[in-house]
């Protein structure tokens, strides 16, 4: 189990839902759970929040999901047993709070931020049927090899938001559209913007980002989601 953050939902539902929808918070490398939590009071308040503590440490209070190096090509290079490792952690941590916190298994949403973006999509890739919703910021390192290359249902019921900066200079924004060329090849509704903005997550973009998640829980979760 990975060292989280929790936060209830200040909000119940008015419909027949009588379990909370779950956000997962995935910081960036180097940060650790306090980073993303900050950003709580902008969340829609019907998510139970879970923010997560990365399984490897650089010193106190630094983490990381999978060692990574920026290639000279401008491509990233990354430690996949690390990075599968680190996405079974995150797909376990949805299986506790089903059990622990009474989540909704069928609207589960991942929010990452950099590192945190790229592994957000990769758990998503291994497992689709654990997500409703990701939301990725300004991450790299999607692959073509990544995506399935035949044709795959269980992707249908995803919905995925992408957010880069056009001035980032430490992924600069050509991993933002890679990500969303190699995505667009799977059957999910993906949604891709591009800010005046660095490595970061700007105003403009978290008022969108929160619109698109509240938007997204106010569409009924088609039926199997969670087919097991």
């Amino acid at each position: 189990m990975l060292h989280h953050l929790v936060a209830e939902p200040l909000k119940k539902e008015t419909t027949s839902k009588s379990k909370p929808p779950l956000l997962l918070l995935l910081h960036g490398y180097g940060s650790n759970e306090e980073d993303l939590f900050g950003m709580l009071q902008s969340f829609d308040e019907r998510f139970l929040v879970m923010s997560l503590r990365a399984p490897f440490e650089i010193e106190q209070g630094s983490y990381f999901w999978f060692p990574y190096k920026i290639l000279s090509d401008g491509g990233i290079q990354f430690d996949e047993k690390a990075a599968l490792h680190s996405g079974n952690k995150v797909l376990g941590m949805i299986d506790f709070a089903i059990e622990k916190y009474g989540i909704d298994p069928d609207r589960v949403f991942a929010m990452g931020f950099s590192q945190g973006a790229s592994l957000s999509l990769g758990a998503m890739l291994m497992s689709p049927k654990h997500f409703m919703g990701i939301i990725a910021m300004s991450g790299g390192g999607l692959r073509p090899s990544m995506i399935p290359s035949e044709k795959n249902e269980s992707y249908n019921h995803l919905r995925v938001m992408l957010t880069h900066g056009i001035f980032d200079t430490l992924l600069p924004i050509h991993h933002g559209r890679q990500s969303e060329k190699e995505l667009r090849r799977l059957p999910l509704d993906l949604t891709y913007r591009e800010y005046s903005m660095g490595h970061e997550v700007s105003s403009e973009s978290l008022a969108d980002i929160t619109q698109w998640m509240s938007h997204s829980l106010n569409l009924a979760p088609r039926e199997g989601v969670r087919v097991v």
